[in-house]
């Protein structure tokens, strides 16, 4: 990012100058010395799309410096090729534009805009190289939008050296390919592996907690019968306990009823003798 360029620009917006300049026509000559300054630099961004992109079939023109019909300057740089033109689009255009009611100049493409041009020495011209190719591109990338990728001849006719490097690319692709497929396989094995491990000692203290909860049910249950045979036996002491406590008190009765009966007997024969003696 020319952000000194940027700086220039606010610095016309704020002083109302333009290269310490105020009047139009001023401005206007700074903008045809701008022009020139950028030229070879505009030059340069549309061959270097061309050698890459167009494959070297591009063809150049340069407008120089004119008027707009806005009232205006302009200066137009095209780069147009077969392909385009067959698709009915318009070139990859950088244009330089001092429009009619702007306070200074800007940059633009044939489908982008707006860029600051503060442009008064080569030095300035040249830091505005990477602007001019990111215009050219950024064109040229919306013309593909208006048709399609076939317009631009590098992706649909590759050179030769580029089909050696695409060979080698699929090959590194290929390598990368078996390699990533290795990986894949050694994952899903290890993968696997931990399955089954996880399963094995999943089944492990599956079993291991089945048998500790059969050992559990068999101790509760144990528990359980000794429990209940404990319960028994008390049943069966306290049924005896009762049971002899019963023959106990029956005895007692009959003792207490045979000693009664005998009592009666004894007063009964005693009274007998009195009755019989009087």
């Amino acid at each position: 990012m020319n952000t000194t360029a940027l700086l220039r620009h606010f610095a016309d917006l704020r002083d109302g100058t333009h290269g310490d300049v105020v009047s139009r026509r001023d401005k206007e000559r700074l903008f045809g010395a701008a022009v020139a300054l950028l030229d070879p630099q505009a030059r340069r961004a549309l061959a270097e799309l061309d050698a890459d992109l167009l494959l070297g079939t591009g063809e150049y023109t340069a407008s120089g410096v004119r008027r707009a019909p806005d009232g205006g300057l302009e200066a137009i740089w095209a780069l147009s090729w077969p392909e385009q033109r067959a698709a009915g689009v318009p070139p990859i255009t950088l244009r330089a534009v001092y429009g009619a009611g702007f306070h200074h100049p800007h940059l633009r493409g044939g489908t982008v805009r707006e860029w600051p041009l503060n442009v008064f020495t080569p030095e300035q011209a040249i830091e505005e190289l990477p602007t001019l190719r990111t215009i050219a591109a950024a064109d040229l990338h919306n013309l593909v939008f208006l048709r399609d990728f076939r317009i631009v001849p590098a992706t649909t006719r590759p050179t030769g050296g580029e089909r050696v490097l695409g060979g080698a690319g699929r090959a590194e692709s290929g390598a990368r390919g078996v390699s990533g497929a290795r990986v894949e396989s050694s994952a899903r094995e290890e993968s696997t592996t931990h399955v089954v491990s996880s399963g094995h000692h999943e089944s492990t203290a599956h079993v291991e907690n089945t048998a500790r909860e059969k050992s559990t049910g068999r101790v509760e249950s144990t528990a359980h019968s000794e429990s209940t045979a404990h319960e028994e036996s008390a049943a069966r002491v306290e049924s005896a306990a009762h049971s002899e406590s019963a023959v106990h008190e029956e005895s007692a009765a009959h003792e207490e009823s045979t000693a009664r009966v005998e009592s009666t007997t004894t007063h009964a024969a005693h009274a007998v003798r009195i009755e019989n003696g009087a």
